[in-house]
């Protein structure tokens, strides 16, 4: 308990502290963190900086591009967005906007933010800008069309933190099914590392025994010859704010022999251009030569990084690379290529790349070989080994799966951008598949556009959720491994939620067809939850009843809202009625005041964002659907709502609505690991809703929300959409 008091106290003191720094002071801490590298805190104080100094937007910027490295693209779109217009004073801030809101997955938003700032820009540049903005444009779309028919026979698994850590995990290289080297910072320097799968599991990694000591502060990347005779990698200086080493590297070989692996040897100068980074080396025989694939920024390619090639005779004892050679503008563009992967089997590379059509930042890309050095339009491979994130390092390790990298969110085992981490994926082949229709139960008919959750069920009776997505036809389809107990779950709002268990266990069929019957609708305004007065405060539940889940067959389906007994801090209530947010935002609020009649018809949102800038600071979007005045479907009477300001589009989990909020309170610890509690008070009712917030997409949400629903109290939870601040509620149409 001392301990713990001491800590408050010590915190209590760095608060005062930093609310007392001047901006300059601020100012001189972020420069000499970025210089440091540690460009979480440097955001951190350039925005605290420019918060007291609103004038010096040169200090919003940096904090924006700060977010960025870190990869926080909410946070970089809210800090760009008060510059965006200042793209003759600063890098083109209005594009790197737009790119943040894409990279957070909010492609409608982000589309509509490329067409108003390309139409507003008049630099020099602008025939080259207008060719990315296409790009990023049909990026979006490509986007928005891919997540509407995503491959339901391709799995993914996010391995354990066994092997991925807090820091970057990448460069993977199987050596076989059940051997994997690969590259990590985790504990500061950059070095390769070994794991094994062991019984389907994963084996803590180690720093492999038998290769030869490497004196290079960072050293991996790494790729194996076709033969295992020899292990070429990158020694590097030094590495960018994400972890990669793409900075000051050069690449090395050590060869087997009976005795071990040899004195690692830098290649020669053809290959280690001076002057220029060299690294991420891949290795095939082909007509009896070795060839080197690479990436390098050296002078004399199509863009930044781009992928080169070199070759010697297998026949030769020596490291005689010959002088490497671009491989073109068919594969490199004016952006960056990194992570060449060619395949024998299909004769085709692939690598990834920010300089085409992407649905993120890096995609990775397939082209054939057409000929020496001839290769085919590249096409983007598509969901789920691309995301609205960075995808790289895509790798085979047999006709039926590979790995690849990425930084994106992953459910509820990855819950930021931040690092990056390695998935193992399963490829199309006969597989056992779960499929079959939702059905409305009022109509008989298939539903649009439902949602479909796949859990597997552990031996203890615990629910792990693998995926959880959209099906518009109301036909759902998940593949299956052998010796697993799943569970199926259909679920829209304003629905009950229905679902089936079943086994693959000591089973020879491969599919599992079983229809989904959702019950009768339930309006969210009407729930009818019991209220109970506050009778102590700070005590715990101390009886809890509720309707049992109904179960047979395997058949299971949640029940209406229970009559909830309480003896505790807060007492629950109906949610329906408008809002007023009761716990102050220490940055930018949004208040909104909206006049109504009690019936739905259209009115006016007049929205004014206000800072804890000076009070005449106002932020305006203006591109559509960004206004300041908007018009919106009214659903009750009067409202005032403060609440935290978001760019674009989030969603937020509405939990529960209560009497008297509780932040401390036991039922909320498992959905602090998922985000933080925000309050929206309803005035009319008295009544106290708590969220969840916030996601970039309904289904990061709706993944979150499964996991919320299993406390009881939380059964009736929500998702809520928020555009620009203003509040969507659920049983209207998005």
């Amino acid at each position: 308990m001392r301990n713990f008091l001491i800590l408050i106290f010590c915190f209590g003191i760095t608060t005062i502290h930093a609310q007392k720094m001047s901006w300059r002071k601020h100012a001189k801490l972020a420069k000499k963190q970025m210089a440091e590298g540690n460009y979480e805190d440097a955001a951190t104080n350039y925005e605290a900086a420019w918060t007291k100094k609103t004038k010096k937007k040169e200090y919003i910027y940096e904090a924006a591009e700060c977010y960025m490295k870190i990869k926080d693209y909410r946070k970089a779109a809210e800090a760009y967005s008060h510059i965006k217009e200042e793209n003759k004073k600063f890098m083109l801030p209005g594009l790197k906007y737009c790119r943040a809101l894409k990279m957070d997955g909010q492609y409608d938003e982000a589309s509509r933010a490329f067409v108003y700032f390309i139409n507003g820009y008049n630099g020099d540049d602008k025939d080259v800008v207008s060719n990315i903005v296409q790009d990023e444009i049909r990026g979006c779309e490509l986007g928005i069309s891919m997540l509407e028919k995503e491959p339901a026979d391709i799995s993914f698994e996010h391995l354990s933190d066994n092997v991925n850590s807090e820091g970057a995990d990448f460069a993977p290289v199987p050596f076989s099914d059940d051997v994997l080297y690969y590259t990590s910072n985790m504990v500061g320097e950059t070095k390769m590392y070994l794991t094994q799968r062991n019984g389907g599991v994963w084996t803590r990694s180690r720093v492999p025994k038998n290769f030869p000591k490497i004196e290079a502060p960072h050293f991996g990347n790494g790729a194996f010859s076709p033969d295992n005779k020899s292990f070429y990698y990158t020694e590097c200086s030094n590495i960018d704010a994400s972890g990669r080493m793409v900075e000051d590297c050069y690449i090395f070989v050590t060869q087997r022999d009976d005795s071990g692996w040899s004195k690692p040897e830098k290649l020669n100068n053809r290959v280690n251009k001076a002057g220029s980074t060299n690294t991420q080396p891949y290795i095939i025989h082909k007509d009896n030569k070795e060839i080197l694939y690479f990436i390098s920024n050296r002078i004399g390619g199509e863009g930044g990084l781009d992928i080169w090639y070199s070759a010697r005779d297998l026949s030769s004892e020596k490291l005689d690379f010959s002088k490497a050679k671009n491989m073109g503008s068919s594969i490199n563009s004016i952006a960056d290529e990194m992570t060449p992967y060619f395949d024998m089997d299909e004769n085709a590379m692939y690598f990834s790349s920010n300089g085409r059509a992407n649905i993120g930042g890096f995609d990775v890309f397939k082209s054939n070989m057409e000929g020496e050095n001839n290769w085919s339009n590249p096409t983007n491979i598509g969901l789920p080994y691309n995301s609205n994130a960075d995808d790289y390092y895509f790798r085979k390790y047999a006709s039926t799966g590979g790995y690849i990298v990425s930084n994106r969110k992953y459910g509820l085992e990855k819950t930021t951008f931040k690092n990056d981490d390695i998935f193992a994926f399963s490829m199309p082949t006969e597989r056992m598949m779960a499929s079959g229709n939702v059905i409305d139960k009022t109509t008989g008919k298939k539903m649009d556009e439902v949602w479909v959750s796949i859990y597997e069920v552990t031996k203890e009776g615990k629910s792990k959720l693998l995926e959880n997505k959209a099906f518009p036809n109301g036909e759902y389809q998940f593949g299956l491994l052998p010796g697993k107990n799943y569970r199926v779950e259909a679920h829209q709002e304003g629905f009950l939620t229905e679902g089936i268990q079943f086994s693959t266990m000591n089973n020879d069929q491969m599919n599992f067809t079983n229809d989904l019957t959702i019950g009768s609708a339930m309006d969210v305004n009407k729930i009818d939850v019991a209220t109970t007065e506050i009778v102590e405060e700070a005590r715990e539940i101390t009886n809890v009843t509720e309707m049992p889940t109904g179960q047979a067959n395997g058949t299971f389906n949640n029940p209406q809202p229970a009559v909830t007994e309480m003896m505790e801090s807060e007492s629950f209530s109906s949610d329906s009625g408008n809002v007023g947010i009761v716990n102050p935002v220490p940055n930018a609020t949004v208040t909104t005041t909206i006049v109504t009649d009690p019936t739905p018809v259209p009115s006016t949102v007049t929205t004014t964002t206000v800072t804890d800038y000076p009070s005449n600071m106002t932020t305006t979007e203006n591109y559509p659907s960004a206004t300041t005045t908007t018009t919106t479907p009214n659903y009750s009477s009067s409202t005032t709502t403060s609440s935290t300001s978001e760019a674009g589009v989030v969603y937020k989990i509405q939990l529960i609505a209560v009497r008297k909020f509780n932040d401390s309170h036991s039922r909320y610890n498992t959905a602090k690991n998922y985000g933080f509690l925000e309050t929206e008070y309803l005035a009319d009712r008295n009544l106290t809703r708590v969220l969840l917030s916030s996601f970039n997409s309904k289904s990061e949400a709706d993944q979150i929300l499964m996991t919320m629903k299993e406390n009881p109290q939380f059964r009736t939870a929500v998702v809520v959409r928020y555009e620009n601040g203003v509040r969507i509620d659920p049983w209207q149409k998005y």
